[in-house]
């Protein structure tokens, strides 16, 4: 799944949509600082997106993580 959203991105690297999917996959791999990364990025491209928002928030709630 990594590699099909990774060459997404290398389509349309402005596409928030593919850096949420990223967080979410890095996510459940408990790829904590993937997810920071990914999450970020999606949020740099849609300021307002309510999944997002919440997910890295809810990251930074409980995990151990630089904010």
């Amino acid at each position: 799944m990594e590699k099909v959203i990774a060459r997404e991105l290398q389509k349309s690297p402005d596409n928030p949509n593919l850096y949420r999917l990223l967080g979410d996959l890095y996510y459940n791999r408990k790829d904590y600082e993937g997810v920071k990364y990914a999450y970020e990025k999606a949020i740099e491209l849609r300021l307002h997106d309510p999944h997002v928002l919440n997910n890295l928030a809810w990251l930074y709630a409980t995990c151990e993580i630089q904010s």
